[in-house]
């Protein structure tokens, strides 16, 4: 077997200053950066790492297969509570939530109002169930 490593851009995304090799996505203030991206026959499979904006949103979502979340900075809330930094989470296959990044949408990202930086393997992809959520909404999506 050998092994694959990628240059994470890690530091950078934590402090908010590289923005290099992340995409952008139609949801304002999220963004992803592809890790692994599965191939047949479990295209569906995806190892990412995900940024919100303090504020920002991602709308409704259904995970297909098992979803693992590890935060790395920041944190989210949704319809199953308040997750920091440090957190590790594991959604079952068929669940649902809407995740909101924490912090102020209307202050400079940095150490008291940080973005959200996940690292996130999705089993069996996810499906898109609503619309973004307001700002004030108790959870977004990807």
């Amino acid at each position: 077997m050998s092994l694959i490593e990628i240059a994470t851009g890690l530091g950078p995304a934590l402090l908010g200053a590289s923005r290099e090799g992340w995409k952008s996505t139609r949801h304002r203030g999220v963004s992803w950066r592809p890790l692994h991206l599965g191939e047949a026959p479990s295209a569906e499979d995806a190892t990412v790492m995900i940024r919100m904006e303090p504020g920002s949103s991602y709308p409704e979502h259904e995970h297909l297969g098992v979803e693992e979340v590890l935060i790395l900075s920041g944190g989210y809330r949704d319809d199953h509570g308040e997750h920091r930094a440090g957190s590790y989470l594991r959604y079952a296959a068929g669940s649902r939530h809407a995740p909101v990044a924490l912090g102020d949408a209307d202050a400079a990202v940095g150490p008291s109002n940080p973005a959200c930086v996940l690292f996130a393997v999705a089993h069996g992809g996810v499906r898109n169930t609503g619309e973004p959520l307001a700002q004030d909404s108790p959870a977004p999506n990807r």
